[in-house]
């Protein structure tokens, strides 16, 4: 697929995802079948104000599965996503527009999930 057709079907999937959480699994297996592993990690800021400090992707970057390991961070609101990418070679380029498009989509699908609960209160 191209990046275009990826951002698309990115997008439906957060529109059409009974969650976050379940958005960005799938939005991680799209990634996943096209490059290779991807994980996609969702949180409040980062604690340590950097993603190597966090746990998982500590665990990440020392496994020796790939020889290529990324590590692509994004914020959108109050939202962090970590993208981490394990493959033979990807292009860097494309998985930071990656990172920045599924930040943006969870920090949409909060928002919504945020006015439907004001409004059935």
């Amino acid at each position: 697929m191209s990046e275009k057709e990826l951002k698309r079907e990115i997008s439906h999937i957060f529109q059409q995802a009974n969650s976050t959480n379940q958005a960005m699994v799938w939005a991680g297996d799209l990634l996943g079948r096209e490059f290779g592993e991807v994980r996609l990690l969702q949180g409040r800021p980062l604690n340590s104000g950097s993603a190597f400090g966090e746990p998982a992707v500590a665990q990440f970057l020392e496994s020796r599965e790939f020889p290529f390991r990324g590590v692509y961070t994004a914020a959108s609101g109050r939202t962090t996503v970590i993208l981490l990418l394990g493959s033979w070679g990807a292009p860097r380029r494309s998985m930071q527009i990656f990172a920045d498009h599924i930040a943006a989509q969870l920090h949409s699908a909060n928002v919504r999930s945020e006015v439907r609960r004001s409004e059935a209160a």
